[in-house]
């Protein structure tokens, strides 16, 4: 005869103790229930420990994943979920049909799959904004603009829009690294520098003096070393 399930709140004190990185003893403990019980919970979970990541805004944290997980064992519609979380329903609904459905969604799951989908790869901003890409290629082609000056009247036109923002490092990188062919050409061929590759300005050291005719100390006449000469020497006050 096979064990009831026990409740999600029960259930939820100890997945989010493994989460943490507790013990499985540790958190049957905590949770007041058996560690057979936390092993085979935790596998059907998919529970591990949780790595911190700074999470983009308005992504659903898995404290929230918990509240739905919550809600679904109450039969609550989307709606209702939404509505205390403070979320959209559509936003609920989109959470658990990624998740496998009511039947299937499970809070520590949904949050490693968007965990691992954060960490993927994703396009450039002169991909996915090229409307902002045109501006600042128009712009660098305009003589006089510099990439930070670029990104500092970027955000002095739009203050209230972050998706018009762009760091000067994320220009130069557009420039050097995803242009292709001759639009990077023409590019690096607009920037002060005129360089076909950037240097990081910590990083450049000059070989040559940075005084024209500059004469090296020990090369300097005699008489300035033996001061024979007034002018050669500086009188003490």
């Amino acid at each position: 005869m096979a064990r009831p399930r026990l409740g999600w709140p029960v259930v939820r004190v100890a997945l989010r103790a493994v989460s943490q990185g507790a013990t499985h003893r540790e958190a049957a403990k905590l949770a007041g229930i058996s560690v057979g019980s936390v092993d085979n919970y935790a596998v059907e979970h998919g529970v591990g420990v949780l790595r911190p990541r700074v999470q983009r805004p308005g992504a659903l944290r898995i404290d929230e994943r918990e509240e739905i997980m919550l809600g679904i064992e109450r039969a609550e519609s989307d709606a209702q979920i939404g509505a205390r979380l403070g979320r959209h329903r559509s936003t609920i609904y989109r959470d658990i049909r990624a998740g496998g459905g009511r039947r299937n969604y499970r809070p520590y799951r949904a949050q490693r799959r968007a965990d691992d989908q954060s960490r993927r790869c994703r396009p450039s901003w002169i991909v996915t904004r090229p409307w902002l890409w045109d501006e600042v290629v128009a712009l660098l082609k305009t003589p006089k603009w510099s990439p930070e000056q670029i990104s500092s009247w970027l955000r002095r036109e739009h203050p209230g829009e972050p998706e018009w923002w762009v760091s000067h490092e994320s220009i130069y990188q557009a420039i050097f690294v995803q242009a292709k062919g001759e639009l990077r050409k023409e590019l690096a061929a607009c920037l002060c520098s005129g360089r076909a590759r950037r240097r990081p300005r910590a990083r450049s050291t000059g070989t040559g003096s940075p005084i024209v005719g500059m004469v090296n100390i020990s090369q300097r006449p005699a008489e300035v070393a033996d001061r024979a000469v007034p002018g050669h020497w500086e009188g003490a006050i």
